[in-house]
């Protein structure tokens, strides 16, 4: 018995390549499917071009109330169709004809919760310009959670190239919309801690690169670097994480660190008053592994590529917070995170002459938990004598600190930027799926 596959297909101004995206799913051999199209208020000739297709009963179209996003698209077709199995795929991308038949074939073969293959990456004219999610080991199917270490600490599958079981899907939630950049990735970590993966090793999707595509724009706009590191996470905690691996931890987050920290760098973000920075990425990542020279070497070379001057080891870290009980208490909770790193070799925190007596009950009331290092309060009008040679100023992440330490040459380890997990995803705005009934 033939098994419906829902594809879903999420638009906005894609009128350049939605046609060919279209007709290479009505040309799939596995004809029994129903495409749905979502379109996020496109202002070119989309829907005209997807309304051409209404005549196969096959093809839906919907215009979005307002802009729902790829991921909420996604997350709405989910909700509505009732099919078994279901594709994320893209208006700018081509699926081989025989890409959903092979897949349903390993899914049904192996119980999988999803199965995926390798894609060719093309340019706008059908040049191949690379691939990726390539596996050298010829394995079909990979048991529940052993995919794990393959699709972490770096992303190897990409959205369009794969078929999941819905009801999988939807156990999650669907795709958390909280995470734009990678919601994809956030849903293939908690899977396949939940349910086998199945492998097609075949190359059955393009995956077209161009300059109007949201991964461009997330890669523009750095938002990768607040969304990768912390959706991995959000995965490492999870109740399904096996807890034989538990040392796995740190260093999967530190290698996602570094794996972005040179990303920013490649993409020319490099210091942290203009938001993430690729030298304060890889400090971060030394936190976590701090006896791997790779990382020291790592945030040494970012930090001379950022012109600042590298900090000694151990750290000689430098703070002048406002008097305020929260900004004195996040900063000695980075000094705490690098002294139990055993990076830290001293501390001082700047305070104005004016205000030292303000300062000091709530220094000592917040103490009583560390760092053990001596911690030397400076008073000072200005911090400027504190930022020389070989300190590490902390900093709020987007402070006029931290900017300020720069300035002056010094690099900063800044405070955690806001999580996109601090609030509850809105099922609203499709961020998540709506609660059941």
């Amino acid at each position: 018995m033939s098994v419906r596959v829902c594809v879903a297909i999420s638009v906005r101004n894609g009128e350049r390549f939605i046609a060919e995206a279209i007709e290479s799913v009505l040309a799939q051999s596995h004809s029994d499917l129903e495409l749905r199209i979502y379109d996020n208020l496109s202002t070119d000739s989309s829907g005209e071009i997807a309304s051409c297709y209404l005549a196969d009963p096959r093809v839906s179209y919907t215009v979005n109330a307002f802009d729902l996003g790829y991921y909420g698209s996604l997350n709405r077709a989910l909700h509505e169709t009732s099919a078994p199995l279901f594709v994320p795929f893209a208006a700018d991308d081509v699926m081989e004809p025989a890409n959903l038949e092979l897949k349903v074939a390993a899914i049904e073969r192996s119980g999988a919760g999803f199965a995926h293959s390798p894609v060719l990456l093309i340019d706008p004219e059908w040049a191949v310009i690379g691939d990726l999610g390539r596996i050298c080991e010829p394995t079909e199917t990979f048991p529940q959670r052993e995919f794990f270490p393959l699709c972490a600490p770096v992303n190897c599958v990409t959205c369009p190239s794969t078929l999941i079981r819905s009801d999988a899907l939807r156990a999650l939630g669907g795709f958390d919309g909280r995470v734009p950049y990678c919601a994809d990735w956030l849903a293939w970590m908690r899977l396949c801690l939940r349910h086998p993966v199945a492998m097609v090793h075949e190359p059955l999707v393009r995956w077209r690169q161009h300059p109007e595509s949201g991964t461009s724009d997330s890669l523009r706009s750095a938002s990768y670097a607040r969304e990768d590191p912390a959706s991995l996470a959000l995965a490492l905690p999870d109740d399904a994480f096996p807890a034989g691996w538990d040392a796995l931890r740190s260093p999967m987050l530190a290698a996602c660190l570094a794996r972005t920290a040179c990303h920013l760098e490649r993409d020319g973000h490099r210091r942290v008053a203009n938001g993430h920075a690729a030298y304060e990425l890889a400090l971060n990542a030394q936190t976590l592994v701090p006896g791997d020279p790779a990382l020291r070497s790592l945030a040494t070379r970012l930090s001379q590529r950022a012109d600042l001057r590298p900090p000694a080891m151990p750290f000689h870290a430098v703070a002048w917070p406002a008097v305020e009980r929260d900004q004195i208490a996040a900063a000695l909770a980075q000094a705490r995170d690098l002294d139990r790193a055993g990076l830290l070799g001293s501390f001082a925190i700047a305070i104005r002459p004016d205000l030292v007596g303000d300062a000091v009950p709530m220094l000592e009331a917040l103490l009583a938990d560390g760092p053990d290092v001596g911690i030397d309060l400076v008073p000072a009008e200005t911090p400027h004598e504190l930022l020389v040679a070989g300190v590490l100023a902390l900093a709020p992440f987007g402070s006029p600190q931290a900017a300020l330490a720069e300035a002056a040459g010094v690099p900063v380890l800044a405070g955690p930027s806001p999580s996109p997990f601090a609030r509850p995803a809105d099922p609203a705005r499709w961020e998540t799926l709506p609660a059941a009934a």
